[in-house]
């Protein structure tokens, strides 16, 4: 291409007529604030809040805090398999605790605040009677049972 001259179209513009504002030619759809699926488990999560803590004044969980709990904290996240509708995994804090639990968690993971997915429990993958082998119930079923065999058993 030759500098200084003024690019050339191959077809002529057609002409059509100004648009006005707020005309489109895309449908608009509104987008949703959340998903079904998130709202049904925010309804299911404020029904186990409150039969949990039930109605009037919560106050927050850290051991020495007075204040009014504002917040529910998930001990275990949902990135780390955590459920927000599990009673057992979660625990009301106020709003300063809240944020410190996230800028500073040692204290929070020892006084079991925050928990580490490699702490819980792992599910057994296989169906009831069958051991798995694997999973810490497997392992510590199998060790009380006689018919397994202890590991001292496959010594000669």
């Amino acid at each position: 291409m030759k500098r200084g001259g003024s690019l050339k179209r191959n077809t002529p513009l057609k002409a059509k007529s100004p648009m006005s504002r707020g005309e489109s030619s895309l449908a608009r759809t509104p987008i949703r604030r959340q998903s079904a699926k998130r709202q049904a488990e925010n309804r299911k999560r404020r029904e186990v809040l409150k039969d949990k803590y039930g109605h009037g004044l919560i106050l927050c969980e850290v051991p020495g805090c007075t204040r009014e709990a504002n917040d529910a904290h998930e001990v275990l996240t949902r990135a780390r398999g955590g459920s927000i509708t599990d009673p057992a995994n979660i625990r009301a804090v106020c709003r300063p605790h809240h944020e410190e639990i996230g800028t500073e968690p040692a204290w929070a993971y020892q006084f079991g605040f925050l928990a580490h997915s490699w702490d819980q429990p792992m599910p057994c993958p296989t169906e009831a009677g069958d051991p798995c082998g694997i999973c810490r119930e497997c392992i510590a079923a199998q060790e009380a049972d006689p018919r397994y065999g202890s590991p001292s058993d496959l010594t000669p």
